[in-house]
């Protein structure tokens, strides 16, 4: 019997692309050279990937690795041939850079940090809903740039020098610096007076650190509130520090405005008056603005009669009853700054006095003597100035003269008593009648 001999197929598989990044498909054909007509296909592979078919002409064929696919045929008089077709996977680069955080006005730079695949990487790319906020975008590390808290999403992307691409989405959120609102609104404060500042931290819940801070010393005060004072007029500078619980924090420098102290002083320093005595009460002012706004004075113990006016600069003492007064003037300028002074005005009592004789009356020619008796008085001076009847008196100094006339009329004697201690003294007058 004769024997036919038949040609065992001849062919090969042919990629349409040498090399794949991993996850990528490579497409595959069957090129015959030689043999009958192919009836059948059976492909596999070895490690196994993914291929779209088991039995078709043509393949395709995905894979996260390196690997052989193998290719068994039988064609129309049934012989039977074998190929490989060998797949080199490169690896895809990886991108190491994570979500972050930062503060209102940080600067911060987005470095993506490629790893892996080639290791030579070509081009960078971000991209994204907020891309516009990264300088440039086509480099690895970017700046990021913002003004406005919240929550920041781009992309980025790099692609190796075996044409291998990652992508990865990236979030920056932006967290808020906190706000500072401080009482009073105006600083100012008279040089030596106290000013109490309160800061308002917001948002309160979120604030973990706040202290009020000065260049060189602490200042007084507890966290929110401070008092500040100063001897020196001019300008002067403490701040305020707030943090968060997500480590944003601001200094806020503020700035006081010391104003310069006026000076008053009351004159005379301390007065000594008697009974019914009216003196006038002076004062000066000095250094501030040196434009007066308003003076006030009081007195203690307190009488509206005490004094001729209370707003004017000066003024005039009027009290008629014994003690001591302490009079203050509180003055102010334009600026609002003041200043007070006190003295104490010490008001005596004048004598007073009683006389006794034989009689207002006295006979023509008859002696007549005259006793003048001041109560609660040690050392006084008796002076017997005028009067119709003066030169009919004994002696025009002391307390007990002799009155002697020849001639019948009516006479007055003035007489005058002065308390040598005080100076305060009395005067009056008595009529003798002469029969």
């Amino acid at each position: 019997t004769p024997v036919t001999l038949h040609e065992l197929p001849i062919f090969n598989i042919q990629g349409d692309k040498p090399e794949i990044c991993a996850g990528k498909t490579v497409n595959l054909t069957v090129n015959k050279t030689a043999g009958a007509a192919i009836n059948s296909y059976t492909w596999s592979d070895v490690p196994s990937g993914s291929l779209s078919s088991l039995t078709d002409a043509t393949n395709s064929f995905t894979s996260t690795a390196t690997g052989t696919v193998y290719l068994s045929v039988v064609d129309a008089n049934g012989c039977k041939g074998n190929t490989t077709y060998n797949v080199t996977v490169n690896q895809n680069p990886a991108i190491l850079i994570a979500d972050t955080q930062i503060c209102q006005n940080e600067e911060l730079v987005l470095d993506g940090k490629p790893s892996g695949g080639s290791g030579t990487y070509s081009t960078h790319l971000w991209n994204g809903t907020d891309v516009s906020k990264l300088t440039p975008q086509n480099i690895q590390a970017v700046d990021f740039k913002t003004n406005v808290s919240g929550v920041y999403s781009v992309t980025y992307n790099v692609t190796d020098s075996k044409g291998c691409v990652a992508t990865k989405p990236i979030q920056v959120t932006v967290n808020a610096l906190p706000s500072v609102t401080y009482q009073p609104g105006i600083l100012e404060v008279c040089a030596g007076s106290s000013l109490e500042i309160t800061a308002d931290p917001q948002p309160i819940a979120s604030i973990v650190t706040n202290r009020w801070i000065e260049p060189n010393k602490p200042l007084q005060g507890n966290s929110t509130k401070v008092t500040f004072k100063s001897a020196t007029s001019g300008t002067a500078e403490i701040a305020y520090q707030v943090e968060t619980d997500k480590g944003c924090s601001i200094i806020d420098t503020l700035k006081i405005t010391v104003k310069s102290k006026p000076t008053i002083v009351i004159n005379p320093e301390n007065l000594i008056v008697c009974e019914n005595e009216v003196d006038s009460i002076s004062s000066a002012y000095s250094g501030g603005t040196n434009t007066p706004q308003s003076f006030t004075w009081t007195t203690n113990p307190a009488s509206p009669s005490v004094l001729s006016s209370y707003n004017t600069q000066n003024t005039v003492f009027q009290k008629s009853v014994m003690g001591s007064v302490d009079v203050s003037l509180v003055y102010v300028d334009q600026n609002t700054c003041s200043d007070t002074d006190k003295v104490t005005i010490q008001v005596n009592p004048n004598p007073v006095v009683t006389i006794t004789e034989d009689s207002l009356h006295a006979c023509q020619g008859q002696k007549m003597q005259i006793e003048v008796n001041p109560t609660s008085l040690t050392k006084r001076t008796y002076t017997w100035i005028g009067g119709t009847g003066l030169s009919y008196l004994s002696k025009t100094n002391g307390s007990d003269p002799v009155f002697l006339s020849n001639k019948v009329d009516k006479y007055s004697l003035i007489y005058k008593i002065e308390e040598n201690n005080f100076g305060c003294e009395t005067v009056d007058t008595i009529y003798v009648n002469v029969t």
